[in-house]
């Protein structure tokens, strides 16, 4: 029939972007060695060692770098979502 419109699609979301993919890696890969740090303090701890002070830096500055990051990408896909 040559009237007829082709079935319309509802509005798909564009697909991620590379910042937003790297953001959340950034944050996952941040957050393991936060972990990591956190793991070998208190290992550390219960042998009776006493632990590297650069384990507890990197856990006080990597945990909230996560936190930070992956808010940021809460707020994006929020607003991103608004807009459709």
């Amino acid at each position: 029939m040559p009237g007829t419109d082709p079935p319309s699609r509802p509005a798909q979301p564009p697909d991620s972007s590379r910042a937003a993919t790297a953001a959340a890696v950034a944050a996952l890969l941040l957050c393991a060695a936060a972990l990591v740090s956190l793991g070998a303090i208190l290992a550390g701890a219960s042998a009776g060692a006493r632990p590297w002070a650069g384990f507890a830096w990197i856990a006080f500055t990597a945990l909230p770098a996560a936190f930070i990051l992956l808010a940021a990408l809460v707020v994006r896909s929020i607003r991103r979502r608004r807009s459709l």
